[in-house]
C-alpha cells in the first residue's frame, strides 16, 4: 500500500479550527462543522478517552499506523532508528507547524510512531520482492471462483424495458435507456474516447492546476494521420468538437456565459483511424476559472484555470432520458465511449508549445513482416476506416483478410 504525504505547504490560506491551525481543506471544513454541531467522534476524545480528532492528521496517521501494525501478531513493520527519525525531521523542517508538528503527529499514533515514520520514509508498506513467487507460481494467487455467470446481474431487470439482463458476457451495441440502438448521422463519423493523463486523477486534478499546467499547458485533439488528411487538417489547426446533440456552445453560468469545445489538433499514427481522443483535466469553467459572486462579493477568477477543452458537452445524449449522457443500465455509470463527433476547423492555429514527437506513442514496434503489397495494405486500412465509421461490415473485412492470409476455414 502506498500513500501521499505533504512535501510543501499548500498555497491556500491557513485557518483556525477550534484553536488548531491547519490549511483550509474539506477535512478542515468537516471538522469545524462537526465540532459546531457537537457531533460524536470529534474533539478531544473523538476516538477514545485522550485520543482526539482535532486535525486531519489525527485520522490519516492512524490509517498508516494500521498498516504498520500488520494483519496478525508478528506482522508489524520495523521501527525507524535514530538516523531515520533524524532524516524524517530534516526532510520536513521547511514545513510550517500548521502542516507538520511532530508533537501532534506523535500524539496521533502513540506507541506506533517509530513504525509510522519507517513507512512514511518509504512512501508506503511493500512486501519483499523475493516473496512475489512461490515456486513457479505467484505467491498471492487468485483463490476465489471466477464466475462466468454472475447471478445478481442475471436475476436483475432493466429499470425501463423490464427485460432481464444476461448473466453471461455478450456483445451488444450501444443502446439508449429504452433499448433502442444508438445511431448517429453520417456526418458524425469519428468515435470519441477519453483518457486521463498520468499526472491527473480524481483527487488531485483541480487543486494542483499550477503544477499540471507546467507539465502540459493545454490538452489537444488527437487525430490519426489518415483522418487528418481526409479532413484537410494539419497539426496545430484549431477545431471545434461537435456532437449530434451539441452545436458548439454550452452555458456555463447563470448570467448567460457560454463556452466552446475547441482545441488544437495533434496528429499521431498511434490512434485508430475513425477515432478522436481528448484527455480530461482541462477546460474547467469552475475551479476558480471564472468570476463568482458570493453574498454580494465578487471573487475574481483566473482564466488560466480553464485552459484547454473538456469533451463532455459533445458526448451523445440518451434519446429516452433526454437530459443525461448515454448510461450503463446495469451499473448506472455514465458511458464515456460510444459517442460520435465531427470536427470543424475554426482557425489555422500553430504548433507553438505542442507536445514533441513521441509524447503519445506512434504505435507498437512489433517485429512483424511488412506487407509486400502496399496497395493491399492501403486497401485494408481504408476498409478498416469504413468499418469504424459504420459504413461497412466488420465480418466481411475479417473474412477478406483471413482469405488473403490463408486462414480461411
Amino acid at each position: 500500500s502506498k500513500f501521499r504525504q505533504p512535501v510543501v505547504a499548500p498555497i491556500p490560506e491557513i485557518v483556525s479550527v477550534d484553536g488548531e491551525a491547519m490549511p483550509i481543506s474539506m477535512d478542515a471544513v468537516m471538522i469545524a462543522v462537526a465540532k459546531q454541531l457537537g457531533a460524536s467522534g470529534f474533539g478531544v476524545n473523538g476516538f477514545a478517552p485522550g485520543l482526539g480528532l482535532n486535525r486531519p492528521e489525527d485520522y490519516y496517521l492512524k490509517m498508516i499506523a494500521n498498516l504498520a501494525a500488520g494483519d496478525k501478531p508478528g506482522d508489524a513493520s520495523p521501527a525507524a532508528d535514530l538516523a531515520e527519525l533524524a532524516l524524517f525531521r530534516q526532510a520536513r523542517q521547511h514545513l510550517p507547524p500548521a502542516v507538520f508538528d511532530e508533537t501532534k503527529w506523535r500524539a496521533a499514533v502513540g506507541p506506533y510512531w517509530e513504525q509510522v515514520v519507517y513507512l512514511l520514509n518509504r512512501g508506503g508498506r511493500f512486501e519483499q520482492a523475493a516473496k512475489a513467487y512461490s515456486g513457479d507460481f505467484v505467491t498471492h494467487a487468485w483463490g476465489k471462483l471466477l464466475d462466468l455467470y454472475v447471478e445478481p446481474v442475471g436475476a436483475g431487470k432493466h429499470s425501463i424495458t423490464s427485460l432481464r439482463f444476461s448473466g453471461v458476457p455478450q456483445y451488444q451495441r450501444s443502446q439508449h435507456m429504452d433499448g433502442s440502438t444508438v445511431t448517429f448521422p453520417a456526418a458524425y463519423d469519428l468515435e470519441l474516447f477519453t483518457y486521463k493523463e498520468i499526472w491527473g486523477g480524481q483527487s488531485r486534478t483541480g487543486g494542483n492546476y499550477v503544477g499540471q499546467l507546467a507539465l502540459m499547458p493545454e490538452n489537444f485533439i488527437y487525430l490519426n494521420a489518415q483522418d487528418a488528411q481526409r479532413l484537410g487538417l494539419v497539426e496545430g489547426n484549431v477545431v471545434q468538437l461537435l456532437g449530434a446533440n451539441f452545436t458548439g456552445q454550452f452555458e456555463v453560468g447563470p448570467r448567460g456565459q457560454t463556452s466552446v469545445v475547441q482545441g488544437r489538433v495533434k496528429i499521431v499514427q498511434g490512434l485508430r483511424p475513425g477515432t478522436v481522443s481528448v484527455s480530461w483535466h482541462f477546460g474547467h469553467w469552475a475551479y476558480g476559472a471564472r468570476d463568482v459572486v458570493i453574498d454580494g462579493q465578487r471573487i475574481p477568477g483566473e482564466a488560466i484555470r480553464g485552459r484547454g477543452l473538456v469533451p463532455n458537452p459533445a458526448m451523445a445524449v440518451d434519446a429516452y432520458l433526454k437530459d443525461v449522457t448515454l448510461t450503463d443500465p446495469i451499473a448506472g455509470d455514465a458511458v464515456y465511449s460510444g459517442s460520435k463527433v465531427r470536427l470543424v476547423k475554426v482557425a489555422e492555429g500553430d504548433t507553438t508549445a505542442m507536445p514533441v514527437t513521441g509524447y503519445m506513442s506512434t504505435g507498437p514496434r512489433l517485429a512483424l513482416t511488412q506487407p509486400a503489397d502496399a496497395t493491399y495494405a492501403a486497401w485494408a486500412a481504408e476498409q478498416a476506416l469504413q468499418v469504424a465509421r459504420g459504413q461497412s461490415d466488420a465480418s466481411a473485412l475479417q473474412a477478406a483478410i483471413a482469405q488473403k492470409l490463408g486462414l480461411s476455414r
